[in-house]
């Protein structure tokens, strides 16, 4: 099940992606979409900044079930 990521939305009986899209498409005007965009962007970014890389265990991993940082992915990846 998916939530609409719109602060104040309370649907959360969509399906999929598609489902997603159509009724953020149908639903929401451009000023809400484009404050939703900035929240969750920061959310990801703070994410970033406190997840622990397991191989170094700097900070600033991506967060995922193999949370490497910058450094250790080019090493690990080329």
């Amino acid at each position: 099940m998916i939530a609409c990521p719109v602060t104040g939305c309370d649907l959360d009986d969509l399906y999929d992606d598609a489902e997603l899209e159509d009724h953020l498409f149908r639903e929401h005007d451009e000023e809400e979409l484009a404050a939703t965009v900035v929240r969750l962007a920061r959310k990801v970014r703070s994410a970033h900044a406190n997840t622990e890389c397991e191989r170094c265990g700097n900070y600033g991993a991506t967060p995922g079930d193999h949370p490497l940082c910058d450094t250790c992915e080019t090493e690990v990846r080329g």
